[in-house]
């Protein structure tokens, strides 16, 4: 990562979208002004994966680190860079998540390789077995299959069948509970007979500490 660079710098296109052979006169200098050769130019579009954007990305082969120019992402992203002596976390102001983080290394902070963006095709491995499936399921909210694979094949992932999901959040959240047997009888005056419903324990506690709640309805009002 870098804050005085002028442009985002990969080695290698494999990662990036809308790639173009770079048809300018220019080449890269480095801080030692050792110059060199770009070859194609190229974005970064968001994933399930990775939720940022890299734009006008230069690929020079003969670079030896990865660059992230610090300016440029932050007005793509909407974002904060926050630097502590040893780590750092990239948050969007939008929705507060963390788009990326790293370590502090021999002076250099550097973005761990899981947050790198992955080639396509092991993106399209990581997401097609039914256990990530099921992942994505949850991650989206309890999706529809359809959804899922609706925004799966539009990164390229395809299903040899229908995928079948396995939810139990979802199963109980569609039943039913059967209705009470119809009865003739009502009550001739207040409480004469009170329905009541018990619900509990609660995985939150109210602010007295409350885990149960309890429902009363006077059957003759």
């Amino acid at each position: 990562m870098d804050s005085g660079a002028s442009h985002h710098v990969t080695d290698h296109p494999v990662a990036l979208s809308n790639v173009s052979p770079y048809v300018g006169a220019q080449q890269l200098t480095v801080g030692d002004r050792v110059s060199f050769l770009i070859t194609h130019t190229g974005t970064i579009e968001p994933t399930p994966s990775s939720l940022y954007h890299l734009s006008n990305v230069l690929v020079v082969p003969s670079i030896a680190k990865k660059l992230l120019y610090v300016s440029q992402f932050t007005k793509d992203n909407n974002c904060v860079f926050l630097f502590y002596p040893n780590y750092f976390f990239v948050i969007s102001l939008h929705t507060g998540q963390t788009l990326l983080h790293g370590k502090l290394d021999r002076g250099l902070y550097r973005i761990s390789p899981s947050e790198l963006v992955s080639p396509p095709s092991v993106l399209t491995a990581s997401c097609t077995s039914p256990n990530k499936f099921n992942l994505w399921h949850h991650r989206l909210g309890h999706a529809t299959p359809k959804a899922i694979i609706r925004l799966l094949h539009s990164t390229n992932n395809v299903f040899s069948k229908d995928p079948k999901i396995s939810c139990t959040t979802c199963a109980l959240s569609k039943s039913h509970r059967h209705h009470h047997p119809p009865t003739q009888s009502r009550a001739t005056c207040p409480l004469q007979l009170v329905h009541f419903d018990i619900w509990g324990p609660s995985p939150v506690t109210s602010f007295n500490n409350y885990r149960y709640y309890v429902c009363f309805i006077d059957d003759f009002s």
